[in-house]
């Protein structure tokens, strides 16, 4: 079975067709599609390109981070934050 768009379940919600408790249901099944990821940040070389910088941790694929891996993180993203921009539509 597929998972069904948060739009969809917003305008099932509204329209009185889907109780809270169905709701509930749903997203305690992850049958609730999410965003996977926010607004990507570029930065611009000088021959004006747009490249996008990317952070992991080499062969962590399957473990549990821990705090100093997640503030490390943090700390990281606020760097790209203050020194990338959002790519322009149409670019």
């Amino acid at each position: 079975m597929g998972k069904i768009k948060t739009s969809d379940l917003d305008r099932l919600k509204e329209s009185g067709n889907l109780s809270e408790s169905a709701k509930n249901a749903l997203l305690k099944e992850g049958s609730i599609s999410t965003k996977r990821s926010s607004n990507q940040r570029f930065f611009r070389t000088s021959d004006n390109q747009y490249v996008s910088p990317r952070l992991y941790f080499r062969g962590g694929s399957k473990i549990e981070p821990s705090q100093e891996m997640m503030d490390f993180q943090t700390e990281y993203q606020k760097l790209v934050e203050k020194h990338t921009i959002t790519k322009p539509k149409g670019s």
